[in-house]
């Protein structure tokens, strides 16, 4: 690995319950940096850890989570 990512998130007031998941902050900074991931030949060399400050209360976390990550390994 030659980059660790950390992102630390809590949920915003501004995005309620059920927004279109592609409209959040957490997932269009998450879009972004696989993006540049992907377009630099950097896969698998950058890792991005999101660190959830509200486990069990962040929505958007929970829905990025399952749609965004990779397995681990």
């Amino acid at each position: 690995m030659w980059m660790l990512i950390g992102i630390p998130t809590v949920p915003r007031p501004s995005e309620p319950l059920g927004m279109d998941l592609a409209q959040t902050v957490l997932h269009r900074t998450l879009t972004s940096i696989r993006q540049q991931i992907v377009a630099r030949d950097l896969v698998g060399r950058v890792r991005v850890v999101v660190m959830n400050n509200r486990p069990g209360d962040h929505d958007v976390f929970q829905r990025c989570r399952e749609r965004l990550a990779a397995p681990a390994g």
